[in-house]
């Protein structure tokens, strides 16, 4: 009686395994393809088609800034070295254009921009277009003081929102020779009304190296 089947697939495995040479089977051998006629033409080569373009890989944006909530009262150092301290449970974001300030319930929003520009109205502006490009609020009240406290020039300016918004977004400017520190503030009034004080302790506090104590 022969083997079963399974049994003789395995073995053969196991032998090719081994190394051992598998049976040879005589195969027939193919019919030659017919000779071409001496002199016929030869068919006409077909034309390759043509490549399409390579096709480039997309740009896959890399992380963007990462806010850091503060575990204690730290001074913060802003690109140009200017100083100021923020108390514990904000969340802070260094930037080079500018430094983001946010609460610890993450609902009133404030920037602190370093802008060279001629005037209060053109810093104002520069400052909104880094920290909210497209930023168009009508101007509420703009008010413009002398220099206090070692700064050359200081104002305030506010804007109108809508009623049933019960939103605040307001911007102080002061500026130290030809470089303006603009503060932007924006949220619930009610979360500023909470917040204020401390956001007020942080923008007060800002130390610039040309600044007289």
């Amino acid at each position: 009686m022969g083997l079963p089947r399974v049994v003789r697939i395995a073995w053969v495995v196991f032998l090719l395994s081994c190394g051992a040479a598998a049976p040879v089977t005589n195969a027939p051998t193919a019919a030659a393809a017919p000779a071409r006629p001496t002199g016929a033409p030869l068919a006409p080569s077909q034309p390759s088609p043509p490549r399409s373009p390579p096709v480039a890989a997309p740009v896959v944006p890399g992380p963007g800034p990462v806010a850091r909530q503060l575990a204690q009262d730290e001074t913060i150092t802003t690109a140009s070295g200017a100083t100021l301290t923020v108390l514990k449970g904000w969340f802070v974001t260094v930037l080079p254009a500018l430094l983001i300030l946010e609460d610890p319930d993450r609902q009133l929003k404030a920037a602190l921009v370093e802008i060279a520009a001629p005037d209060r109205a053109a810093a104002v502006a520069g400052a909104w277009s880094r920290f909210r490009p497209g930023f168009a609020l009508p101007i509420a009240r703009a008010v413009d003081r002398p220099g206090r406290d070692g700064w050359d020039a200081v104002a305030h300016v506010a804007y109108v929102t809508k009623v049933e918004e019960n939103r605040a977004v307001m911007a102080d400017a002061r500026r130290k020779a030809a470089t303006w520190y603009v503060g932007l503030y924006d949220g619930p009034r009610v979360t500023l009304d909470r917040r204020g004080a401390e956001l007020a302790i942080a923008m007060r506090s800002l130390e610039v190296a040309s600044k007289d104590k």
